[in-house]
């Protein structure tokens, strides 16, 4: 459905990309892998620039309708269709990406800034192409070598995205660990999951640069694909970061937002619906805090197919008995009384359903069944968020 002679498709695993057709290596050829810390510092910080750079120039001279080839400084051999620049570049990018462990707080944010403004840019480059379209003009698709430069871009600041989350849970549980063998008195974890404040800042700019890519393809879907038609693990990458911010509870409230602003915007396009839907599901029996969320975002999004394809699934919930799924139809529960705040209209359509949750375990699903007839039978109005 894509286009066919582009050859980028996200891959399950960030080293995948050392394979054919990619052919990347750990480092670029030039590298001194043999160099002390100091020095790999400093080559490191040297590819960051460059990034910044390069930007630079895809922001002034890039358009669809111009090769990223005549963007960037021109060098030999091109590979995998995209100018031997780019290649240069997306290399350069990989090793960052693979590395970025061993680089500073400060060298890591400013490689994701990067990353993150150049997605921009591509964004903001189909919106000019768009705006200033004549429109008796012929759509103009989007060229291979930008759609494969755009989507590695996209998937290298979710690898980045992917791992700082990874790095921020492991520290909670760390911490959560080292409270617990404490005396009465610990307070216990540092408050923002682990990570460090630059890494959640980091962290919560990207989430809205996702935002702003999953609202670029959603609304530029024809130019993108043929016939509007997305790849769905392309389409999808910003929606995969989400789930994984929204799995903890404690992180900022901006990039929640932007997280759900992800999602949404995903539905809009009508991309995916049922397995965002599925996605969502497994979060909500995963998670307690999830449940309020999701029922927030479907509220703002005013699309009642998505709540009412959720009450059926938790119309068919069974407990086993065991303590994972007693937890697990608590957790989903909660989006009951969370929706009947918000779209009672919809809880009102589905009324006989949750009736038949009555005399199933465990007693949470009761008493939020319960608690969501009674918002129901109170007569509150929608709440508007």
């Amino acid at each position: 459905n894509y286009l066919m002679e582009s050859i980028f498709k996200p891959p399950t695993a960030l080293v995948e990309l050392e394979e054919a057709p990619y052919n990347l290596l750990p480092y670029p050829p030039d590298f001194d892998e043999d160099a002390g810390d100091l020095d790999r510092s400093k080559a490191f910080d040297a590819m960051i620039n460059e990034i910044f750079t390069s930007n630079a120039l895809l922001s002034k001279h890039g358009t669809l309708s111009t090769s990223i080839t005549s963007v960037f400084p021109s060098s030999p051999s091109p590979s995998f269709g995209l100018s031997s620049s780019s290649q240069q570049r997306i290399q350069s990018l990989y090793t960052l990406v693979r590395k970025q462990g061993s680089l500073s707080e400060v060298s890591r944010g400013r490689m994701i800034e990067g990353i993150g403004e150049a997605v921009e840019i591509c964004c903001d480059i189909i919106e000019r192409e768009n705006d200033n379209r004549d429109k008796n003009s012929p759509q103009v698709m989007v060229p291979p070598e930008f759609y494969d430069f755009f989507g590695l871009h996209l998937y290298f600041l979710f690898s980045s995205m992917s791992s700082l989350e990874s790095s921020f849970k492991l520290s909670s549980t760390l911490n959560d660990s080292t409270s617990q063998g404490k005396s009465g008195n610990s307070k216990g974890g540092n408050g923002d999951d682990g990570g460090g404040i630059r890494d959640e800042e980091t962290q919560c700019r990207a989430m809205k640069v996702m935002a702003t890519a999953a609202k670029t393809m959603c609304k530029h879907s024809s130019k993108f694909w043929k016939c509007g038609v997305a790849d769905e693990e392309y389409v999808s990458i910003p929606t995969r970061i989400s789930y994984l911010v929204l799995e903890s509870s404690s992180r900022p409230k901006s990039m929640k937002s932007s997280s759900l602003s992800v999602i949404s915007e995903t539905i809009k396009g009508g991309n995916n619906i049922s397995t965002v839907v599925a996605a969502l599901m497994d979060l909500m029996h995963g998670y307690e805090h999830v449940a309020e969320l999701v029922a927030e975002m479907i509220a703002e999004l005013g699309d009642d197919r998505i709540a009412e394809e959720m009450i059926r699934d938790i119309s068919t919930v069974r407990c086993d008995g065991s303590k994972a799924s007693i937890t697990s139809i608590k957790n989903v529960s909660g989006f009951i009384p969370s929706l009947a705040k918000r779209r009672p209209n919809v809880m009102r359509k589905y009324a006989s359903m949750m009736v038949g949750l009555l005399d199933r375990e465990p007693y949470q699903l009761r008493n939020n069944v319960v608690k969501g007839m009674g918002i129901i039978a109170g007569g509150i109005e929608e709440v508007e968020e």
